[in-house]
């Protein structure tokens, strides 16, 4: 019989990845809210078209286009990447494949160690701008839960809680292992989908990490940008 543990730690790990990525992918069009306390957490930040003055959180996004387009596009290929490798690993799971799956799941944390770990993207962009840094760690905050039905556990979605490039590595490190573990597995895969949230296809209103993707693209060509972001 298939260790349902193993297969569950593995799933929950990635999908609380999924989440932060959900979270993270806006961050080039999110300003801070001034709502609780300093720092990133779930009410830290607003769409910049939101703002009280509107026109100021235009200008916020002008300066953002002169000094950091490139760190944009470059969040844009990762997180569209991340996009692909998780229906990637839904499509390999439906089929039974483990090792697909586990090699998807490996590539992602490498690239995700690139992304924002300690010579990464993120690093190299708040090291630069310093107080104008709008890139975050990726992180899940509490409140989103991960259960499947052929599993007892009802778990809180945990992903890089300290908001910091070693947490990424630490949480990277996490994904290869338990991807070994998930080998080790005698049977077939349980029912699972990563890609979670509304995802219709239909862009802009969806809550899927696609889908806040199309939004935060929409919204960069709102505030003028031209950039290729497909």
């Amino acid at each position: 019989m298939a260790d349902k543990s193993i297969d569950f730690k593995f799933f929950y790990k990635l999908s609380s990845l999924y989440e932060a990525l959900t979270l993270s992918a806006c961050d080039p069009v999110v300003v801070p809210s001034g709502i609780g306390s300093k720092g990133l957490h779930v009410f830290s930040h607003m769409f910049y078209d939101c703002m009280e003055d509107e026109e100021e959180g235009f200008r916020i996004m002008e300066d953002r286009k002169r000094i950091a387009q490139e760190d944009i596009v470059n969040h844009f290929s990762f997180h569209e990447y991340a996009v692909k490798a998780f229906y990637s690993i839904d499509e390999l799971a439906n089929v039974n494949n483990r090792e697909g799956v586990v090699n998807i799941a490996r590539e992602l944390a490498i690239q995700l160690e690139q992304y924002s770990g300690f010579t990464g993207i993120i690093t190299e962009h708040k090291t630069r701008l310093e107080k104008k840094a709008f890139l975050n760690y990726p992180v899940c905050f509490r409140g989103h839960y991960f259960q499947v039905p052929w599993y007892t556990n009802l778990a809180e979605k945990s992903f890089n809680p300290t908001i910091s490039e070693s947490g990424v590595i630490t949480e990277a490190i996490k994904t290869r292992y338990l991807g070994n573990q998930f080998l080790t597995v005698q049977g077939p895969i349980p029912k699972i989908t990563i890609s979670e949230g509304k995802d219709s296809g239909e862009g802009l209103i969806d809550t899927s990490l696609r889908g806040r993707l199309e939004l935060t693209k929409e919204l960069l060509r709102r505030a003028g940008f031209k950039i290729k972001l497909d």
